[in-house]
């Protein structure tokens, strides 16, 4: 994508200004011991969702199945799932700043990853008139080159360091994390050993920190690739996903680059080259291709085995280095707060509206 101007505008004023909803993998099939729902909620986090279904259906938030986390400053609508075997019990509609808007049964608990993708409406304030036509283009051209898929911020915690917490936790500098928490967990404020106070940090926070650090080096992985203009462009080594294969990946030949068949699969979003999630399970492309993920990983301070460590972290994975943005659409409205541009899109499940917005105003990857 060219240099060009970039457009003034906001996003998330309000929380009905950002709506999401989910796009399932599956549909219940009616019947089962765990109950199914649509829920929809406005400005309420993750963790507050979660608490509220709990209460009200007088379970742990343990027996509670998702397929993903949504935004909290946003109007958002997924399905979540809970073990109810008997099938008598009444469900509340009203959850108390959530709706139950669906419900059905079905064999299996709902689980992290099963969803296809989600569907963006986003309104953007504050944009001149005459920019609509260039916010248009640029989604466009999107639809057509597909998304850089950068980790957006929210990847990354309230004070953007996640990732330096997960750093501080492989290598075990437990003076450094102490630093980075401000003195905010319990045990260190007792005067615990320091590792014995990380081990009182819940795990899946501790997991969070480490794929933040996973998804960092990814971003950076991507920029080299963004600045090299082969983000968008296997090279040999790489290992290519076909999007919607969930994780499966092959690698690119010499043979394959020559190939007008393999290229075409390529120029209409088919495949796209991965980018590295590190861990000890984590497949590796070969040649230049991985020399260079080495060669970040290094800038880093770390290597590949401080990520072998990691298996209780993450096994790790490979990530495509784009995805398809689909049912693009941009139009202009007014309501009660004033007018405003209406971008709708749909992104893969795992990928970030964030980073299409900010693609639509700084036209920059």
């Amino acid at each position: 994508m060219q240099c060009e101007p970039n457009i003034a505008g906001t996003i998330k004023d309000r929380p009905e200004d950002f709506i999401v909803d989910e796009i399932p993998l599956y549909e219940p099939c009616g019947t089962g011991e765990h109950l199914y729902f649509g829920v929809r909620k406005t400005n309420m986090s993750h963790d507050a969702l979660m608490n509220t279904v709990a209460r009200a259906m007088g379970v742990s938030t343990r027996a509670i199945g998702y397929a993903g986390r949504k935004d909290s400053s946003a109007t958002t609508t997924q399905v979540l799932s809970v073990h109810i075997p008997c099938e008598g019990m009444e469900v509340p509609t009203d959850l108390g700043g959530a709706e139950i808007v669906w419900q059905s049964r079905h064999t299996n608990k709902l689980r992290l990853g099963h969803l296809l993708g989600n569907r963006f409406e986003i309104r953007i304030r504050g944009v001149d008139a005459k920019d609509m036509g260039l916010i248009q283009d640029r989604l466009q051209q999107l639809s057509v080159t597909g998304l850089p898929n950068t980790f957006g911020p929210q990847r990354f915690g309230i004070r953007k360091n996640n990732h330096n917490l997960g750093k501080a936790l492989l290598l075990e500098d437990w003076d450094l994390l102490f630093q980075l928490l401000d003195d905010g967990d319990e045990e260190f404020a007792r005067g615990a050993p320091p590792r014995h106070a990380c081990s009182s940090i819940p795990k899946p926070i501790r997991r969070l920190w480490v794929n933040a650090l996973q998804s960092t080096i990814f971003n950076a992985v991507l920029q080299q690739r963004v600045i090299g203009e082969t983000w968008n462009k296997p090279l040999i080594g790489d290992l290519i996903c076909k999007h919607g294969a969930r994780g499966r990946t092959f690698e690119a030949t010499a043979e394959d680059i020559d190939s007008e068949e393999f290229q075409s699969r390529v120029a209409s979003i088919e495949v796209s080259p991965t980018g590295p999630l590190w861990g000890k399970k984590m497949r590796e492309p070969t040649g230049y291709v991985f020399e260079q993920e080495l060669a970040v990983l290094h800038t880093f301070g770390l290597d590949q085995v401080v990520f072998c460590r990691s298996n209780h972290y993450g096994t790790g994975a490979r990530r495509p280095l784009r995805v398809p943005v689909a049912n693009t659409r941009v139009s202009d409205g007014i309501d009660a707060h004033g007018p405003f541009v209406l971008v709708q899109f749909s992104l893969p499940a795992g990928s970030y509206a964030t980073v299409v917005i900010e693609l639509l105003l700084n036209a920059s990857p």
